[in-house]
């Protein structure tokens, strides 16, 4: 969209000149939304990893040694299972904010869709509108993927559901 618009009427060349400015910003703001939901997943799994070395670490050594200073002070450890618990608080503040993130990229994918929907893509050159096409393409590959994987979950909780009744009964 960097050129003018081929066949474009004079006046509606502020009004193009805008919405290509408005899409750019969008493009842009998504970018940045996509850069910082990588930024949180990295974050996530870094924390998993340490969470996960806690509780092996924990595991390991914990049960000798807290068990040893367990009798001789005649009280619980709590160290482990408080590291842990921070851990666990910050891993569900992360997926907080991931899922806040995933939100509002979802939000932008939806204008940005909605936005190269109403465009008039006979009137684009023929490198922007091919463009244009994959992103729509992909933009909706996206949604259709988004629906399925809702779907599945859905199927997920049903099936974890009537397991867990099977247990019961038994």
């Amino acid at each position: 969209m960097a050129g003018a618009v081929q066949g474009a009427l004079p006046g509606n060349q502020p009004i193009q000149a805008a919405a290509q400015q408005t899409a750019t910003q969008v493009v842009q703001e998504g970018f940045t939304a996509l850069q910082d939901l990588i930024n949180t997943t990295d974050e996530l799994s870094t924390l998993a990893g340490a969470m996960k070395n806690v509780k092996e670490g924990a595991a390991k050594e914990g049960q000798e040694s807290s068990q040893l200073l367990t009798q001789q002070a005649g009280r619980p450890d709590f160290s482990s299972a408080a590291a842990s618990a921070a851990a666990s608080e910050e891993l569900d503040k992360l997926e907080k904010k991931k899922k806040l993130k995933e939100k509002k990229l979802k939000e932008k994918l939806a204008m940005l869709l909605k936005f190269a929907e109403s465009l008039d893509l006979n009137s684009l050159e023929p490198e922007e509108r091919e463009a244009m096409e994959e992103f729509m393409q992909l933009a909706k590959s996206i949604q259709h993927t988004e629906t399925k994987l809702k779907r599945l979950d859905q199927q997920q909780l049903f099936y974890e559901d009537l397991v867990e009744k099977k247990r019961q009964k038994r």
